[in-house]
């Protein structure tokens, strides 16, 4: 189990290395600081005493996703495969169904990387930040949407969404909403999964993180007996208009894979700030890792 010194060493890397490299990494400090003890999701690497390379697990049940980093100049000498031989040996990775690599787009490093081992790009997610001056006003939101946070009683109504929305197994679907339902129940929670309701009946979901200056909108799903109604942009017109008066920027994340997903974030005053990759793996590209 790591330790404050230890986080705060991650941390101070994950700025050498962003800085160096001209990106924004994905590590999910959220996901990071909530590891329970016994877990074995992170990995760390030292040079003198110091924390010199991380690498990071995210369990979601089938799947299971990988992030990292080394110092920009111990690069190229097999600490990254060493971390992940040591993160996923073979026992382990044979019980997931997806292992995927992120990186961001811009990383030169992080592509050389995947690429040494054969991977072939997935699926592109993308950061984009709420810009005022992209729409002038926005509409108002439709009168009849409301949000509420999600409930136990809600359980059976979440997994069919995150199934029908996203492609997850019923065991992964479950998984990420006893998470939320658990974050929802705790006091002082800075991140809340929304019911989304249209005229008091169920039309999708939608999660917020709260930090400090920023809210990020994910995980957002319209049920599909009412899309096409105007709820999609209703919500997001809501929720900018509640979180920028309280001084926030407003970020949504998405897997975009439709120009008229893009179109309506577009639309809603939305631009792209970061371009997150994900890279398919197989135990078996292991052996092909030189660095």
């Amino acid at each position: 189990m790591l330790n404050e010194r230890d986080w705060e060493q991650i941390r101070a890397l994950q700025q050498e290395v962003e800085q160096a490299d001209g990106i924004s990494l994905k590590l999910n400090w959220d996901m990071l600081r909530s590891r329970r003890p016994g877990d074995r999701d992170d990995f760390v690497f030292r040079k003198d005493g110091r924390i010199a390379g991380f690498l990071a697990l995210y369990d979601f049940a089938s799947k299971i996703e990988v992030c990292g980093m080394v110092a920009p100049s111990l690069r190229r000498q097999g600490i990254f495969s060493a971390l992940l031989a040591e993160a996923l040996p073979a026992e382990r990775a044979c019980q997931y169904k997806d292992i995927l690599f992120n990186l961001p787009a811009r990383s030169s490093s992080g592509r050389g990387f995947v690429e040494s081992l054969g991977l072939k790009l997935t699926f592109t997610e993308y950061q984009m930040k709420f810009n005022p001056e992209l729409i002038g006003e926005l509409r108002p939101a439709l009168q009849e949407i409301t949000l509420r946070p999600a409930r136990m009683e809600d359980w059976d109504y979440l997994i069919d969404l995150e199934i029908d929305g996203f492609g997850f197994t019923r065991e992964e679907a479950a998984k990420l909403n006893e998470e939320a339902l658990r974050k929802n129940a705790e006091a002082g929670t800075n991140e809340i999964l929304f019911v989304i309701e249209l005229q008091g009946q169920n039309a999708g979901n939608v999660r917020v993180q709260y930090e400090s200056h920023e809210s990020w909108i994910y995980g957002f799903v319209i049920d599909k007996s009412r899309r096409g109604r105007g709820i999609g942009r209703s919500v997001l017109t809501h929720l900018v208009n509640e979180e920028q008066p309280k001084g926030r920027d407003v970020f949504l994340e998405a897997a975009l894979e439709n120009e008229r997903a893009l179109h309506l974030y577009q639309s809603c005053g939305f631009e792209r700030v970061q371009v997150q990759e994900y890279y398919r793996y197989h135990p078996r590209y292991l052996q092909a890792a030189k660095r």
